[in-house]
């Protein structure tokens, strides 16, 4: 990420829960017996090929307090 050939990583949270099917009534399973997974990703650049720069907020008070 430093050396700006990856772009910034992502981060999500996969469930997997089973479900209950019976004739056309579909639903998901009433206990709570899942699995969950964490993915994190990040992409390579091709060769000089520049990653964007995150544009971020400045937190609060970052600009002090305006004078009124």
């Amino acid at each position: 990420k430093e050396d700006g050939h990856f772009t910034e990583p992502e981060s999500s949270e996969t469930i997997v829960r089973g479900w209950h099917h019976e004739g056309l009534a579909v639903r998901p399973q009433q206990r709570m017996i899942g699995h969950t997974g964490f993915l994190i990703q990040s992409r390579r650049m091709a060769p000089g090929v520049d990653v964007l720069p995150r544009r971020r907020r400045p937190a609060k008070g970052a600009y002090g307090v305006a004078e009124e």
